[in-house]
């Protein structure tokens, strides 16, 4: 081709070569590169959630030959595919050098708990029922989510909840909802607005504290960060709070893989948690690059949360409700989750509950319950019939002339034999009897075996529970030699014969 300048058609995101000759056969060679086209579809963010703010990073695949620029409000324009962003909606926008355009929407999430958390220990005096619309997909009947009558068996019972007016009951569950409240139904359906007072302080911790930094060698755009000893300062104002902290290599609480640490005003992600041999101790990895001294004193923050969620506690005071039928509602709201709402079984509240029994239960050690906040749990069961079974043991020695007693032990064992219950309540009686500390009306028992259950009885949802329960405190024991109370040696059983008038000893 003889055209100059020569135009031709190439495909956008290439590369190629022409070659050129002249009338005594010189020839060059022009490699060229045809830039790729800047789409929308190419776009890749990330977004770093942070405390205060968030960095987004952005990446244009397919770019070769393209010189970017990158802006918020499509106004200012910079060469970095960094921002700094509160959180928010945003749009990018995108430049070449070519005045090629495109833009592409995002989000930055408030930083904070993604993760909706809500949990009801079935160990609670009342029981709850998560209320949600059942279908054929992924809303299935469970336990958890159906009250007593609604069982799927051909004769479902109602469980009504038995309490006296005497009784002040404590519910506790786990909530990262932004807003809880819990209210009781009355008969006429009017509603009581219960107190709810959260027990922990988990959510939304901060820390600032004096810390040491390294340069890691291997790495040079990453950075280790240890504590040694150093003082403590008010995150916020960066004022020292007076109080100094040792933990000679170890971390914080704080100090996880994926949690955030602030150094310089920037904040950074915990990348990993290593041990320096060098040193002995726990380094922090972020990806910063350091340019200073080693072992340098440094100050850094961070806001976490030891849990994912807070306890909350709510007493209902049944005096006020006495020869009522009432039910209790929870309800969790937030704008960033779906809203839950638990309901309970029907409870009825008289002076007096005939021909039930009071079992109270705790553990000594926090379990799904957080016992430590003094939570004691009541329920009241129709009793059937109780039974005492002494549980003993004896160890004796038959020597020539006699029999002697080593040793011998009885308990105090009594077998509960409750009326029917529903499978709901049967969870929480068997619960119930596994605890630790349990006073049946006033006595203290422990479980002596697995409670037995029985059922489902017939086409019902009904069952029924058996538990053995030693008596605390109330073992006999007898131990052989020394004074035994009626003379300072042992007591022989004299030998015996038979003779034609019966037995004689001899």
């Amino acid at each position: 081709n003889t055209l100059n300048p020569f135009v031709f058609d190439a495909v956008r995101g290439t590369t190629g070569a022409i070659e050129c000759e002249n009338a005594i056969s010189d020839s060059t060679t022009y490699n060229y590169v045809v830039p790729d086209l800047l789409s929308s579809a190419n776009i890749v963010y990330n977004v770093n959630s942070a405390p205060l703010q968030s960095t987004v990073s952005f990446t244009v695949n397919n770019s070769t030959g393209l010189t970017l620029q990158y802006s918020i409000d499509n106004v200012t324009f910079q060469s970095s595919n960094i921002f700094d962003l509160v959180p928010g909606d945003y749009t990018i926008y995108i430049k070449d050098q070519y005045g090629c355009s495109v833009n592409k929407t995002f989000n930055v999430s408030e930083f904070g708990i993604q993760i909706p958390h809500f949990y009801l220990s079935k160990s609670n005096s009342i029981r709850f029922a998560n209320r949600i619309t059942w279908n054929n997909n992924n809303n299935h009947k469970t336990l958890d989510n159906t009250l007593s009558f609604e069982a799927e068996v051909d004769l479902p019972k109602m469980e009504i909840q038995q309490f006296q007016s005497n009784d002040v009951i404590t519910t506790q569950f786990e909530s990262n909802f932004d807003t809880i409240t819990a209210v009781v139904i009355n008969e006429d359906l009017t509603e009581d607005a219960l107190s709810i007072i959260q027990k922990t302080n988990n959510i939304g911790l901060k820390d600032k504290r004096d810390a040491r930094i390294i340069k890691i060698d291997s790495d040079p755009t990453k950075s280790g960060v240890y504590f040694m000893s150093g003082n403590l300062y008010d995150f916020d104002t960066g004022i020292d709070s007076g109080n100094d902290y040792a933990l000679n290599g170890a971390i914080p609480s704080w100090g996880i893989q994926g949690y955030d640490l602030q150094y310089n005003g920037s904040w950074f992600i915990i990348e990993d948690v290593v041990f320096d041999e060098v040193r002995n101790v726990d380094l922090l990895i972020i990806s910063n690059t350091y340019a200073g001294t080693n072992d340098a004193t440094i100050q850094v923050g961070s806001i976490y949360n030891l849990e994912n969620y807070e306890v909350y506690e709510f007493d209902i005071d049944f005096a006020n409700y006495i020869d009522k039928q009432v039910s209790v509602r929870i309800d969790n709201n937030d704008t960033n989750f779906v809203d839950l709402v638990h309901l309970s079984e029907l409870i009825d509240v008289r002076n007096t509950q005939k021909g039930t029994v009071e079992i109270r239960y705790k553990n000594e050690t926090n379990t799904d319950i957080l016992y430590s906040t003094g939570i004691e749990h009541k329920i009241r069961i129709p009793l059937n019939r109780r039974d005492s079974k002494p549980k003993s043991s004896l160890e004796s020695n038959d020597t020539d002339t006699s029999t002697i007693l080593l040793n011998s032990q009885s308990r105090e064992l009594t077998q509960f034999t409750f009326h029917p219950v529903t499978e709901q309540k049967m969870e929480t009686l068997v619960l119930a009897l596994l605890h630790e500390t349990i006073l049946i009306n006033g006595e203290f028992f422990v479980s002596d075996s697995t409670p037995e259950v029985e059922g489902a009885l017939g086409d019902t949802n009904w069952y029924i529970v058996k538990a053995k329960m030693t008596k605390t405190n109330s073992v006999y024991n007898s131990q052989s030699g020394g004074n035994n109370g009626f003379n300072s040696g042992n007591a022989e059983i004299p030998n015996l014969i038979q003779g034609s008038s019966g037995f004689i000893k001899y």
